[in-house]
């Protein structure tokens, strides 16, 4: 594409973050790093407008759902999966409502994107966020877990720039030698998985978590951070695998990284708990966008 081209892209997604409200449903999760930065610092620096709303309101909503709203959605999240094994037909419908109840907040609060502290959902509903989030990402609503706001904005900001959908995961394992990362998380948006199976959630043995399988090829890795949100770390990489260890959450991927990015700056530099990743090569673009906006 030409530079005229790019400038009219870049500044439409930097006019649409402005436009964009993120629902925060309850509070960042208590174990997060670097997760939860002020509303107004991601106001400012990067457009979007948080606003939060509380955990009941999701709860109550879920508790006046019938199973007679959700049975087409039921019917073809289940029907697809190649494979059910842990989950019951209560875990599966439940799972399901935490989906409708979501999209109805949406549509109250106009939201653009969600992030949600799921693992209350776990603890207080014996349920969880797993399906609602990686349906509501299909479908185009951007939707982060355990109410990570750094990487629901970072998963914003690299939709809007390179029309993926992205993956929020937890980084597993480094391979040091071989410059690659294990990453796994129990929800993955089902649209970006040649298949998937339905387990339980990894941490709880609650509820039902996503194992999809993500074929190989080129993806690129993403965090932002920092205290003022101005911070970046980006690689492009390759799925070299998908994994299916039993000692990690359900989706699990081996991504070897290219260029001068280290595996090892997870380590010994992180911005926070949480690694996006999108399928392409986009680490160049990311650059140019926040060098532009961000970085100054």
């Amino acid at each position: 594409q030409n530079e005229l081209e790019k400038i009219v892209k870049h500044l439409t997604v930097f006019h649409n973050l402005r436009k964009t409200k993120i629902g925060l449903i309850g509070d960042p999760s208590d174990w997060l790093v670097a997760s939860i930065p002020e509303f107004d610092t991601i106001k400012k620096n990067w457009g979007p407008t948080v606003i939060k709303i509380e955990m009941e309101e999701l709860k109550s909503l879920i508790a006046e759902i019938k199973d007679e709203q959700i049975s087409d959605n039921h019917h073809y999240f289940t029907e697809r999966a190649t494979e059910v094994k842990e989950p019951s037909k209560k875990e599966l419908k439940s799972v399901v409502k935490v989906y409708a109840a979501l999209k109805q907040l949406i549509q109250k609060y106009e939201l653009t994107s969600v992030s949600v502290r799921c693992f209350d959902l776990v603890t207080d509903l014996k349920t969880t966020g797993c399906y609602a989030l990686s349906k509501l990402n299909d479908d185009g609503t951007v939707a982060g877990c355990e109410g990570d706001l750094v990487s629901t904005l970072g998963m914003m900001w690299a939709n809007y720039l390179t029309d993926q959908i992205v993956w929020m995961a937890n980084p597993a394992q480094l391979d040091e030698a071989n410059n690659s990362i294990w990453f796994a998380h129990c929800t993955v948006p089902m649209s970006m998985v040649e298949n998937y199976k339905l387990r339980s959630h990894f941490e709880s043995g609650l509820g039902v978590g996503i194992q999809g399988e993500l074929s190989k090829g080129k993806v690129t890795v993403l965090r932002i951070g920092g205290k003022h949100l101005d911070k970046i770390w980006v690689s492009n990489g390759e799925i070299m695998e998908a994994g299916l260890s039993e000692n990690l959450c359900r989706t699990q991927v081996k991504v070897k990284l290219h260029g001068s990015s280290k595996a090892t700056d997870l380590l010994t530099a992180p911005l926070g708990n949480h690694i996006l990743l999108m399928r392409g090569s986009h680490a160049k673009e990311l650059m140019e966008w926040w060098e532009m906006f961000i970085a100054n």
